[in-house]
């Protein structure tokens, strides 16, 4: 039998059930940028600061994959993204969704900046930020709480 994908706007449950069943890159990525973080809290998070541009990818109606971009001024969205151990089956589909919608609407919407940060050692987020376009602007070291690096990836109107 053959596995069914689709991509739907992501509301809290999907946000609740992906974060808390999240894969160990994930979480160690996210949880060392906040002082105290619990599941239930980063599922509110996502779905409060991000009102319009919210999407889960749902593999045999469970949702595996989460992301999004939260505006941080009229022109600029901070792109995030995390999922469980069935993430690398969904990059695909959310990858085609994201270069096919998502990017052309931000721009056609007036963003001029999409920003995405990432723990130095999580490689499979480095290369779908690459495939999906996005340059590394810079290596941030000390930037988490026990002074992980991370890298953070750029996309511009221009560039």
């Amino acid at each position: 039998m053959q596995s069914k994908f689709t991509i739907k706007p992501a509301g809290i449950r999907e946000i609740s059930y992906v974060t808390a069943e999240m894969r160990p890159q994930d979480r160690a990525e996210i949880y060392c940028q906040f002082d105290s973080l619990e599941p239930d809290m980063l599922a509110r998070i996502a779905v409060e600061t991000t009102p319009q541009w919210k999407w889960a990818v749902i593999l045999d109606g469970q949702p595996v994959m989460v992301f999004g971009l939260s505006p941080r001024h009229s022109r600029m969205v901070e792109a995030w993204a995390w999922g469980t151990d069935q993430m690398k089956r969904a990059v695909p589909i959310a990858t085609r969704f994201m270069l096919r919608h998502v990017l052309p609407d931000l721009i056609a919407s007036g963003i001029h900046r999409i920003e995405a940060r990432s723990l130095e050692n999580h490689d499979l987020a480095h290369g779908w930020m690459v495939q999906l376009g996005g340059k590394r602007e810079a290596i941030m070291h000390n930037y988490g709480l026990n002074r992980e690096t991370f890298h953070l990836y750029a996309w511009t109107k221009d560039h």
